[in-house]
C-alpha cells in the first residue's frame, strides 16, 4: 500500500515512501490451525485458566462456608453458659416421651412429675422415672410439695428464689437438692391449724435419696432458700412466728428464732401475708413480726422497712447495683449505685429475663406501672435512649441485641439499640410460655387451627422457618437449664426432642 506526501505539509520533503507488505506478517505458530483455531498447547493454558479460576471460585465458597462454621460454633459457645437455651433446632420437634401426671416442677437435670403414683423424678432426655417418692397424701389427689433449695433454686421453671439473698451459682461437688413437707402440715385457710410438726425432708433431685430432715413445730407458712441456704417459717402452736435458717447440705442450723410476742390468732380464718424487704422478712397476721435473714435476730417490724431495703435487684454488666421498690401508691422508686455511691435514680423496675446473653450492656430496659412505655436507659448516665410502646407483659429473652417480650396475646421482638419493634406475632393466651430460643430462632406457641403450634422464627426477622404441632390440652411450655423441652399437657408430662 503506498501513501502519498501530505498536501501542504511543512515536511512534504522529508517523506518516505513505504511500502507495507502483508507476507511480512507472522506465521500462525500452528500451522495445522491457521483458521484461527488454538493449537494444543493454547488449549491447554487455556483449560488450565479455567481450572485456576474454577478452583479460586471453590476456595472462595469454601472459605465463605468455613468462615459460616466458625461463626456459628462461635456462637455457640458463646451461648452455652446461657441458661435455658436450647441444642440449635434445625427442624420441627416431636414428642419423645410422655410421663401420666402433673408438671410439679424441675430441679437441676430433673423434671418432677406428681400424681397418684406419688412424685417422681423424670430423665428430661428420654422420660425415664429416675425415683420415686410416694409421701405423706391427703388424699389421691395430692402428695408432698417439693421444691429446689440452695443453688437450685435459681434452676428451676418457676423462676428464683423469693427471698433477697441471691443463690449461689451451681456447684458441682454440690448435688441439687429438693425440700419436701407433707402438705397436711401447711397452713390452708381452714377454720383450725394442722397438727404439726412441719418436717422438711431433703432429696437429692438425680437420685431421690433422702439426705436429711428439719423439725420445726407448728404450722408451714413457706419455705424457701436464700444463698445455698434453706429458710422455713412456721406458725407455733402458741401463736408465734417461728423461722429456722439451716444448710441443707450439711444440716446444720445457722439460727432458729421465735418471735416474741404472739402474731397469730386461735383460729386459722384471716389472712396471712409476708414480705422480703432486703435481708428481712415481715410476716403479718393479727400483728407483724420481722426477722433478719442474715443473723436471725427479730427486728421492730416498724425499722424492717425503710429507704435502704428494697424487693427488686438486678446486677448490672458493669457491677453496679440496680434496686427499686413498688410504694403503695403503686409508683415505684429506686437507684442504681456503684462503688462510688448513687449513679443516678430510677422511677421503674429493670427488666432483667433469665435467658440473657447480657447483650448491648449498655442498654438497660426499664417498665414502669401498667400501660407505660418501656424505656432504654444509658446504663452509665440514666438517660432516655430510646422508648417503645408499653405491655402488659414480661421479658422472656435477651439475646444478640433482641428483647423479645411476652405481652400475653402476642410476642414481640424489640431491637435493644433503638426500641424499634422487628416482629410480633399472635400467640396462644391460654398457654404459660417461657422463652424458648437456640440464640438463631425462637419458638413462639401461636394459635393453630383448634390446636397449637410451635412456630420458630427468627430472631431479627421473626420470619417462620418451620413448625410442630403442640400436643392436645397443653398448658405450659418449659425449658430446663441445659435445654430440654418440656410440655404440661392436661393428664400428662411430655417431652420434645
Amino acid at each position: 500500500m503506498r501513501r502519498g506526501p501530505m498536501r501542504g505539509s511543512r515536511h512534504e520533503a522529508h517523506l518516505v515512501e513505504v511500502e507495507l507488505v502483508d507476507e511480512s506478517a507472522p506465521e500462525p505458530l500452528d500451522h495445522e490451525h491457521a483458521d484461527g483455531r488454538l493449537g494444543p498447547h493454547l488449549r491447554g493454558r487455556h483449560r488450565l485458566l479455567m481450572i485456576v479460576s474454577a478452583l479460586g471460585v471453590v476456595a472462595f465458597v469454601v472459605g465463605v462456608n468455613v468462615v459460616d462454621v466458625w461463626r456459628e460454633r462461635v456462637r455457640v459457645a458463646a451461648l452455652a453458659g446461657v441458661p435455658g437455651i436450647l441444642a440449635p433446632q434445625a427442624g420441627p420437634l416431636d414428642v419423645t416421651w410422655r410421663v401420666p401426671g402433673w408438671l410439679n416442677n424441675g430441679a437441676g437435670d430433673v423434671v418432677l412429675v406428681d400424681g397418684q403414683q406419688g412424685l417422681r423424678g423424670v430423665d428430661p432426655i428420654s422420660g425415664a422415672i429416675l425415683w420415686s417418692r410416694d409421701g405423706t397424701r391427703q388424699d389421691d389427689w395430692v402428695s408432698e410439695s417439693c421444691q429446689p433449695l440452695g443453688s437450685a433454686a435459681d434452676r428451676w421453671f418457676w423462676g428464683s428464689s423469693t427471698l433477697a439473698e441471691p443463690s449461689a451459682p451451681p456447684d458441682a461437688e454440690r448435688a441439687d437438692l429438693l425440700g419436701c413437707v407433707d402438705p397436711a402440715s401447711s397452713y390452708q385457710g381452714g377454720s383450725a391449724y394442722p397438727d404439726g410438726p412441719v418436717v422438711v425432708t431433703v432429696v437429692d433431685a438425680a437420685t431421690g435419696r433422702e439426705r436429711g430432715q428439719v423439725t420445726v413445730p407448728g404450722t408451714l407458712l413457706w419455705l424457701d432458700s436464700a444463698g445455698t441456704d434453706g429458710v422455713v417459717a412456721v406458725r407455733t402452736p402458741s401463736g408465734h412466728l417461728g423461722v429456722v435458717r439451716w444448710d441443707p447440705f450439711t444440716g446444720e442450723e445457722r439460727w432458729r428464732v421465735t418471735s416474741t410476742e404472739a402474731i397469730f390468732g386461735v383460729s386459722a380464718q384471716g389472712p396471712v401475708e409476708w414480705r422480703v424487704d432486703a435481708d428481712t422478712v415481715v410476716v403479718t397476721a393479727n400483728r407483724s413480726a420481722a426477722v433478719s435473714l442474715t443473723t436471725g435476730a427479730e427486728v421492730e417490724p416498724s425499722t424492717a422497712v425503710d429507704e435502704s431495703s428494697w424487693p427488686g435487684t438486678a446486677i448490672l454488666p458493669d457491677g453496679a447495683v440496680a434496686s427499686w421498690r413498688y410504694q403503695a401508691d403503686g409508683s415505684i422508686t429506686g437507684q442504681v449505685t456503684d462503688p462510688d455511691g448513687v449513679r443516678f435514680r430510677l422511677s421503674a423496675a429493670v427488666w432483667t429475663p433469665t435467658t440473657s446473653d447480657g447483650s448491648v450492656p449498655e442498654v438497660m430496659v426499664t417498665s414502669g406501672l401498667y400501660g407505660s412505655n418501656l424505656m432504654g436507659l444509658d446504663v452509665a448516665t440514666g438517660d432516655v435512649l430510646w422508648t417503645a410502646e408499653p405491655g402488659g407483659g414480661y421479658p422472656v429473652l435477651r439475646l444478640d441485641g433482641v428483647l423479645v417480650v411476652n405481652d400475653g396475646d402476642s410476642v414481640r421482638a424489640l431491637d435493644l439499640h433503638d426500641g424499634s419493634t422487628l416482629w410480633r406475632v399472635q400467640v396462644s393466651s391460654t398457654l404459660y410460655y417461657q422463652g424458648l430460643s437456640d440464640g438463631a430462632v425462637v419458638l413462639v406457641p401461636e394459635r393453630d387451627g383448634d390446636g397449637t403450634a410451635l412456630v420458630a422464627r427468627g430472631l431479627r426477622d421473626g420470619e417462620e422457618r418451620w413448625r410442630s404441632v403442640l400436643p392436645d390440652g397443653a398448658s405450659g411450655l418449659f425449658v430446663l437449664p441445659d435445654g430440654e423441652v418440656v410440655v404440661a399437657v392436661q393428664d400428662a408430662v411430655v417431652g420434645l426432642g
